[in-house]
């Protein structure tokens, strides 16, 4: 159980902007779908300009 707890915190902020973007996704395409794929395509620009800028660690 703390191994979990341990994990959570450590990707807790990660966690969360991941859902902050979901649900920015989620409503956008409930106003209109031509919007909401604008919307997600600017969101995974986003998640793949960060990951190539930093790149996972390999440990």
């Amino acid at each position: 159980m703390r191994n979990i707890i341990y994990l959570l915190r450590d990707f807790a902020e990660d966690i969360f902007i991941l859902a902050g973007m979901a649900l920015i996704n989620v409503a956008t395409f409930q106003l209109h779908q031509t919007a909401g794929m604008y919307s997600l395509g600017v969101t995974l620009a986003v998640i793949g300009l960060t990951i190539a800028r930093q790149p996972p660690k390999k440990e």
